[in-house]
Formats: C-alpha cells, structure tokens, sequence
C-alpha cells in the first residue's frame, strides 16, 4: 500500500514538472471573462483556432481583432519576436468592466514577448487604438525600427473628431526605438506613448499610463493631449473636451529626445513616482523639459524624479507652462538638470484665444529637492501670476548662471505677485535678475553660501529700494546633514534633513494652505505650528558616520 501512495505521488510530482501549460491555459482563462486567444511566433499556425497555446496563431492581422469581443484578451507568448508589418491596429472596443487585454502568457522568467515594426504609418503606431475605448495594453515589449520620418507612436491612443475615448489603460510595457542616428538640430516624431485626437474635438477619459519603461525615442516619451486649452484665463469651466482622469504613474523614461512626459489639454492630471533621466538629449536647439503640463487645469506633478536634462534650450526637470491654472509640484526630486530646476512661463500673446492674452495663474511649488541643477535655477518668463514657491531645499554649488532669471519677450508683460517663502538656497554661484517683476516676496528664507550677499536683504536691515519685500530671511548656514550627497533616487535624499542645531527648525512661516499636510519626507506639516525651513519638517538628525545616522531625540 505504501509503494502505491509513493507511485501515485511521483506520478503527481511529474505532472507538475512536465504539464505547466495545462496549469498556465487554466490560470489564463481565469484571469478574464472572455475568450483567450494565443500568439505564438515561433511555433504557432494561421490556420489554427488560437485557442490554445498548443494551437496559437502564428500572426495577428485586423480580422482577429475585428474578432474580439468585450471580455476577450489577445496573448502573445513570452520570449518570442511578433514583427507586426505596420503594426497592430484595435478597432473594437470593450466595456467598463470588460475590457479587452492584449498582453502576455508562458514562462514568467522569459522576457516579455517583443512586437516591432519598421514601416509605421504616418500619424499611428505599433499598437494603435483608434477611437475606441476600454483596451488594456500589458507587458509587451515594443520596439519602433521605423527608419522614415512619418510621426508615429510606439503605443498610440487616438480619438477620432467627436468620439470620447474611455478606460484604457497602458501598463507595465517596455517601449523603446533603435532606428536611425541620433543628432538633431531640431525634433523628431517618434513617441513612446502618445495619447491624442485627431483633428480638434476628439479627446479621452480615465487614462492610466503606469509602471512602463521608455528608453532611446528620439522624439516625446509620453505625451497627451486633449481637444483645445483645459480652461480660459479667469479658471473658470474647464473645458469638458480636455482629458479628464489622466494618471502617469511610476514610469521610468531614459534617453528621451525631446520632452520626457508632456501633458497638453488636461484636467485635473496625476503625475506621480515617474522619474526621467536624459531628456532633451536628441534635439540641441528646440525647447524641452523633463516634466512639464501645457494649457491644463489643476495638473498635479508629485513624487517624480527628473535628471541630467540637457541643454539650456530650456533644459529644467520641471515646468509649469502658459495656458495653465494652478498647478502643482510636489515632493520631487531634481538634480544635474543642464537647464535648471524649474521653470514657469507664459508668452505676451496667444493669437488663437479671443483676447490674445495668455497666462498662467496659480502655480505652487512645495517641498521638493533640488540638488546641482546648473544654469537658471528659477526661471520666470512674462506674465506669470500668483505663483507660490515654499518650503524647498536647493543646493548648487557649480554651474548656476541665475539663482532667478525673469525673462519677458515683450519687456513689457512680466512676473506679477511672485512668493518665495521658507525656502533653503544653498548655493555658491548664479545671482538673480529680477527685470521688472511686481510683488515679488522673500520671507523667511535661508540664504547661504559664497554668493549670499547677492541675496535679496531683509527690508529692515536694506536701505535700498531693490523692487523686492524681503522679510525674516536668514543669512546662516542651514546644517543640513550631508547637503549635496544625494545620488539617484528620491530615496538618497535623507541627506537634505537638518541637524539639532539648524536654524532652520521651526523658523517658516506658516503657509496658509489647507491642501498641504506633508513634506517630502511624509511628515506631517501642522497648520498650527511653525514649520522648518526647507522641504524637511521633522525633528534635527545626528550624522554618526557617512552612511549612518539617528535621530536626535
């Protein structure tokens, strides 16, 4: 009786050994309320039924598509190369909770199967969705070996005049373009992602673009648009054609040409835990930024790191640009950035609104790092308004031209009621170049460095009239706890929290502001206490050694 339990259990352990794929093709048909179907390159047949991974297609062509039902997902086999021709074009949509899938299926510890195409269509992409809505793209590896200089996508959402697009979802792919050399004077039109219309007033809803990697597109990594500005110059009704329900969320971009993650047309827009190293580095002499929302309302950028930018074609991590309303950067990291930190703009005009005014109103900067950004670490152009920079740490040492740099292309239209409270600038170079700004503010900031006494003085202890209210600003050394050692990482940024002897602690103003509650490091931030200066708000630390330290208390 026992060497037949023993049989029976070898014979279970062989199963499990040598049938995985009857345990993957159960798994697999659970996972969705559809119809699977397999994609094998390398084995499969077009004459097989592709329900199966022992019957999968070898292909996809427009009539299995067109053959997919809400519910159904289209797998293709991992370690395999699917070359697509021109691409893989959806044409049927699914529903709220069913949407159709087009991912992966086999060994987990292969990569994840590649789709490529070298002859994309002018304005599409490898994977297309045209005008429809609930498409989910999963863990697909997507290379554009596109050699022309048709604009297109490596993965594409694009909605047709009248058509509102919903629910689609980009997740965990990798995207990449190896066509072509890499030097330009100007742009280039391959995206990684591109969410968009076609002609005016088509547009998307609840949009999730997450967990992805974008490496060597020459042209945008992610970039969106919705149909027309997100609001007019009062704020006031957004525009129910902009995109609505946009979330970029823990994407990792490198080598990206022009803008790392662009947002157009936007309301209301989530960018969070992204980071973008290497941007602007295809094209020497049009403008580009890593991070930056265009013509939005409410855009809230958190959480995101943004490195080594190049150029000073613009060139920052960050930036708040014109036709914009309240917008928010929070708890991000910049460093190494060839064009600066941040950058916040409008131009004297827009010729297609009715007044031909532009603007950008609103914009707060809260609790971020910057470390050695270069150039003009604050750059301010026009007639920016309302704009709130608290509570940030910025430490330069090499390479800063402008501390801050007002530019107007008009010399007429400048920057109105600008605010720089609680901040930390540690720097040695850059000095400041004001033009003719109104309601500029210095309260409560730390100054500190070999270019101090560039800083704007506290008005009390200033007897000349420098166009700037400057009060409460300290002029000591903030004792930060290891300044400059951050490295890559939002996490390597625990060196930018103070010591028990900073004055920094509990030096701030109190920023009325109910909509901030943290900072960078997650610490509460009560309203009705004194904050530090800085993007730091806890207790001082002690530094034991170089890779140690505790708290003082």
């Amino acid at each position: 009786m026992k060497k037949l339990l023993v049989f029976c259990l070898a014979i279970v352990m062989l199963v499990s050994v040598f049938c995985p794929a009857v345990k993957a093709q159960e798994d697999y048909s659970s996972k969705y309320s559809g119809t699977v179907y397999y994609v094998d390159p390398s084995t499969g047949a077009n004459t097989n039924d592709g329900l199966s991974p022992e019957t999968a297609w070898k292909s996809v062509v427009s009539i299995r598509i067109k053959m997919l039902k809400p519910g159904d997902a289209l797998l293709i086999k991992r370690g395999e190369v699917l070359s697509a021709a021109v691409g893989i074009k959806f044409t049927v949509s699914g529903e709220e909770d069913k949407p159709i899938t087009i991912s992966c299926y086999g060994d987990e510890n292969l990569p994840l199967p590649i789709v490529q195409a070298s002859l994309v269509s002018a304005s599409s992409a490898i994977i297309a969705v045209e005008s429809q809505s609930y498409i989910h793209i999963d863990s697909l590896h997507i290379i554009s070996k596109h050699t022309g200089t048709n604009n297109h996508a490596c993965i594409g959402l694009f909605a047709a005049d009248g058509v509102v697009c919903k629910g689609n979802k980009i997740t965990n792919c990798v995207v990449e373009s190896q066509a072509g050399e890499w030097n330009s004077t100007s742009g280039s039109n391959t995206y990684g992602i591109k969410v968009t219309h076609r002609n005016y007033w088509g547009f998307h809803q609840d949009v999730l673009i997450e967990n992805n990697e974008i490496y060597n597109v020459k042209g945008k990594g992610i970039a969106t648009d919705g149909a027309y500005g997100a609001c007019n110059k009062n704020g006031l009704d957004p525009n129910t054609k902009a995109t609505r329900g946009l979330v970029i969320r823990n994407n990792f971009l490198y080598n990206i040409g022009l803008d790392g993650i662009n947002v157009l047309s936007a309301v209301d827009p989530l960018v969070e835990y992204n980071t973008c190293g290497m941007s602007h580095s295809y094209a020497k002499t049009s403008w580009h930024v890593a991070m930056w929302p265009f013509s939005s309302y409410g855009a809230v950028f958190q959480y995101n790191e943004s490195y080594e930018t190049q150029t000073t074609y613009d060139g920052q991590g960050f930036d708040s640009d014109y036709l914009s309303y309240n917008t928010t950067f929070q708890y991000n990291y910049s460093h190494d950035n060839v064009g600066g930190f941040m950058l916040i703009c409008t131009e004297p005009k827009a010729d297609w609104l009715s007044d031909q005014t532009a603007y950008n109103v609103g914009t707060v900067v809260r609790y971020n790092i910057s470390q050695n950004d270069k150039h003009h670490l604050f750059g301010f152009t026009c007639h920016i308004t309302d704009t709130m920079i608290y509570n940030n740490t910025i430490y330069a040492t090499d390479g800063v031209d402008k501390i801050v740099n007002v530019y107007s292309r008009d010399g007429i239209k400048m920057p109105i009621n600008t605010k720089f409270y609680n901040n930390i600038f540690y720097t040695n170079k850059g000095g400041f170049n004001w033009e003719k700004s109104v309601g500029t503010e210095f309260k409560n900031n730390i100054f500190f460095g070999e270019n101090a006494k560039m800083y704007p003085k506290n008005d009390v202890d200033e007897s000349i009239d420098d166009g700037i209210i400057s009060s409460g600003n300290i002029f000591e050394n903030p004792m930060l706890l290891k300044a400059g050692g951050a490295g890559i990482g939002r996490e390597t940024c625990g060196v930018y929290r103070l010591k028990p002897d900073s004055p920094a602690l509990n030096a701030g103003l109190i920023i009325d502001d109910e909509t901030n509650t943290l900072d960078f490091f997650g610490n509460e931030v009560n309203k009705n206490e004194a904050p530090n200066i800085g993007a730091y708000n806890g207790d001082g630390v002690v530094l034991v050694s170089d890779d140690t330290e505790k708290d003082s208390t």
